[in-house]
């Protein structure tokens, strides 16, 4: 099984712009990109959530496994759809949710506690917010997923053929890190 990439120096392929065909395809490439997040969004909205708190969700789950995701290579018992043990996790406070997301704090507070009622999210007095663990195990969140790489795997194929995007070979010294959430 492959590793999740942290960067580039291992000299494996990547998906890199082309800054000539984005210019020339950049009409395209907006509407590419536009649609697919709609369609990204149409899948999600079988979860049953309102914009705003789908956001806050997201938010959430993403900062919750944000550390253990950068931790490199990831062992094969922790790829799946397991539960991660709570030392293996973060948190994340109400405050930073509102700051990440952009919504009031007060708008926040509220989409929480329905999330909390929901089972959805794990509020750990003096740490913060986690996403419930056993996400992934449920039948939805894996179909969700499956359909969202699906998405995913459909615009970067149409964006090579347009030539917006290219496949190349990362030289030793260069570097990228996935994007974070910043609270």
């Amino acid at each position: 099984m492959p590793t999740i990439p942290q960067d580039s120096a291992d000299g494996g392929p990547r998906i890199s712009v082309d800054e000539a065909g984005l210019q020339s395809e950049l009409r395209l490439a907006a509407y590419l990109s536009s649609n697919s997040l709609l369609v990204q969004h149409g899948l999600l909205s079988g979860l049953g959530m309102s914009p705003a708190k789908l956001l806050v969700y997201l938010t959430i789950s993403t900062s919750t496994i944000q550390r253990f995701m950068r931790q490199g290579d990831i062992a094969p018992d922790l790829r799946g759809s397991a539960p991660l043990d709570d030392t293996m996790v973060g948190h994340i406070s109400r405050r930073a949710v509102a700051a990440a997301t952009g919504i009031p704090r007060e708008n926040v507070r509220r989409i929480i506690v329905e999330l909390i009622a929901e089972g959805r999210v794990i509020d750990w007095p003096g740490q913060g917010l986690t996403a419930s663990r056993a996400l992934l195990s449920q039948a939805f969140a894996q179909d969700a997923t499956r359909a969202i790489v699906g998405e995913l795997a459909r615009l970067c194929d149409s964006l090579l053929r347009a030539g917006v995007l290219t496949i190349e070979t990362a030289k030793p010294s260069e570097s990228r890190r996935p994007e974070e959430v910043q609270p």
